[in-house]
């Protein structure tokens, strides 16, 4: 399950985009941002302890 959650991490958390289109990628507003759209990628370590901070989680929701 951790190796699933760092998965979708990585593939999910690859972008940064600019206050203009938030991710929805409006090529209108992308004309007039100066920032453009930008590759992005979280590092595996950092992945992995946002995991590890989610599987915490569940686990003392299901104890509690």
């Amino acid at each position: 399950m951790k190796e699933k959650i760092i998965k979708i991490l990585m593939d999910n958390l690859s972008y940064v985009y600019c206050y203009n289109c938030s991710g929805e990628l409006d090529d209108n507003n992308c004309d007039d941002c100066h920032r453009k759209y930008m590759n992005w990628q979280i590092s595996q370590k950092y992945a992995e302890k946002i995991t590890d901070e989610i599987l915490e989680s569940i686990k003392e929701k299901l104890i509690n």
